[in-house]
């Protein structure tokens, strides 16, 4: 039986009150008029609390706090919510824990599967791409109607989160096509759409639209689940790796330790030999090159969505507009990541093809 998907969005009222209320239908533009960017958070598989109705909406409204502090290194999101033209999203169904069976299936066909909740998240995200009549999808959208909303789309996921992503990718393509878009068409909307995925174990070489996955070497569940793994994110190195694997998609890897969050998280344990290195977390709470980079790049593409604007390349993505230096470990990092950049993208590597 096809799963139950429903997405929240979070709000916080002028008193500081948080609130999570269901969406029925996607909102293109607020009261004002004014086009929304729609930051959409996908989770992973260790989000399923279908049993428990208060645990679950707790959760959601946790991994949406998770994309407020990866934007603005601050655990209340408060400040980022005062922006009118940006709109937090979270979503549940209630056979997440099955996705590792997904994963599977959408790694062997990568270019072309997608499972139902993907296909339902393709229905809601229409008003990105299609002229629609309450709930149901009536015609296409002039091209560049379709291009500068998809560009107000930004994703955020996390391990099979980005399963997930790109298997809306796919049933988005297919919707697309119903409704009479060339394939030409659908890239470049598809384009304007960019995601950042932390930890994937999805297969990246046939993405369509613009996507940075960021990967941690030691990560032996993006090892089992992705083919050529090791070959894909230029594992011959332990420093930062850039590669690009598609037109507008990069990897970019390094090699770091889990150490850091345990210091963080759970200061009494230390890591296990047997552990899988699969710790997503690493790249929001961590104080390595790797966590910085991310951060700035879902800043550069915020920014970006708000102003309208599409990068050329996805390398323009990395450049460090957004540095945090507000101490000297921080000023340290920014250092060390522009000098990274500046190597990983005069080797300009090609990986994957």
């Amino acid at each position: 039986m096809p799963g139950v998907m429903k997405v929240y969005r979070r709000t916080i009222s002028e008193t500081g009150e948080s609130k999570l209320g269901k969406m029925e239908k996607l909102y293109t533009h607020n009261g004002d008029g004014e086009p929304l960017v729609t930051i959409l958070f996908l989770p992973g598989t260790k989000v399923d609390n279908r049993k428990d109705y208060s645990k679950r909406i707790g959760n959601i409204a946790g991994t949406i706090k998770y994309t407020e502090f990866f934007l603005t290194g601050k655990e209340d999101g408060k400040e980022i919510h005062n922006n009118p033209r940006l709109q937090f999203l979270g979503i549940y169904y209630d056979n997440w824990h099955n996705r590792k069976f997904d994963i599977e299936g959408f790694n062997k066909k990568p270019e072309s599967y997608y499972y139902n909740e993907s296909y339902a998240m393709s229905k809601f995200l229409a008003p990105l791409y299609a002229e629609t009549v309450q709930d149901t999808i009536v015609d296409r959208l002039p091209l560049e109607e379709a291009m500068e909303r998809m560009g107000h789309l930004v994703v955020c996921g996390v391990s099979a989160g980005g399963v997930f992503g790109l298997e809306v990718d796919n049933a988005i393509t297919d919707r697309m096509r119903g409704l009479g878009y060339n394939e030409d068409e659908i890239d470049k909307i598809l384009q304007r759409k960019h995601s950042l995925f932390l930890g994937n174990t999805a297969n990246p070489r046939f993405a369509r639209s613009t996507n940075i996955f960021a990967m941690n070497k030691k990560d032996e569940v993006s090892r089992m689940r992705i083919p050529d793994f090791d070959e894909l994110i230029g594992n011959d190195s332990d420093y930062l790796t850039v590669s690009k694997i598609a037109k507008n998609s990069l990897i970019i890897s390094s090699d770091i330790s889990d150490e850091e969050l345990l210091r963080k998280t759970q200061p009494n344990k230390t890591p296990s030999t047997t552990d899988d290195h699969h710790h997503p977390d690493l790249f929001v709470y961590g104080d390595n090159v790797l966590s910085y980079m991310a951060k700035n790049i879902l800043r550069n593409i915020v920014k970006n969505s708000l102003a309208g604007k599409t990068p050329q390349n996805p390398t323009d993505l990395l450049k460090n507009t957004s540095p945090m230096a507000d101490n000297n470990k921080d000023t340290d990092i920014n250092h060390v990541y522009t000098e990274a950049i500046k190597t990983a993208l005069a080797a300009d590597q090609i990986r994957g093809k």
